[in-house]
């Protein structure tokens, strides 16, 4: 483990395996949105992205208050740096939760809808290791564009969509110049991959 700032804390990780790991929980650092009126926003650090991770899926808390999930459909998030990824198990930015009542199944979706444009800069050490669904550096987009972005790590999962880049995309999205590299992704049943496989970038998609 990297950091040694007693403001980190660690969390104990469930995983497809039936294994625990201890992984480094990276706070959000949501001082870049301090516009929620500006169209464009740029991220520079991996709490910047914990903090767009937590803004999308609803999770939120700033200032004591609770934030409703902000889907970011006409913003453009620019990503101002490479980033190196420490925390122990990425939370992918968006989400579908299914959720079971008495007589119905209910769906809760919080897609990212804006554009993310990575200014051609790396997002490195992404570590993803579940059993649930529509893992990658985002889980759930709709009508959403990332582009010029490349992405290396480890995403290993028991659920279904899983990519490197985007487990689930729905709608029209537009993908450009994107790139996963450096790392494997690991379905279920599978080895891990000895060469890169086609659900590197974006795993499961559904035209609107």
């Amino acid at each position: 483990l990297k950091k040694t700032d007693t403001n980190y804390a660690f969390e104990v990780n469930g995983n497809y395996t039936g294994q625990y790991t201890f992984g480094i929980i990276v706070p959000p650092d949501y001082s870049w949105y301090n516009d929620p009126e500006a169209k464009e926003f740029t991220l520079s650090t991996e709490a910047h992205l914990v903090a767009l991770g937590e803004l999308v899926n609803g999770t939120a808390v700033i200032d004591d208050k609770s934030i409703q999930a902000l889907d970011f459909a006409g913003k453009v998030i620019n990503l101002g740096n490479n980033i190196d990824l420490e925390t122990g198990n990425w939370k992918a930015i968006g989400k579908i939760d299914i959720i079971e009542k008495e007589d119905t199944v209910e769906k809760e979706d919080t897609p990212f809808k804006g554009i993310f444009d990575g200014k051609t800069h790396s997002i490195t050490g992404l570590n993803i290791n579940s059993v649930s669904d529509n893992q990658g550096l985002f889980g759930y987009i709709e009508n959403a564009t990332i582009k010029n972005l490349s992405v290396s790590g480890a995403v290993y999962s028991n659920g279904k969509n899983t990519g490197g880049i985007v487990g689930f995309a729905s709608g029209s999205c537009h993908f450009e110049e994107l790139s996963f590299g450096s790392g494997d992704i690991k379905l279920p049943g599978e080895e891990t991959p000895e060469e890169p496989i086609k659900t590197s970038i974006v795993s499961g998609a559904e035209a609107t």
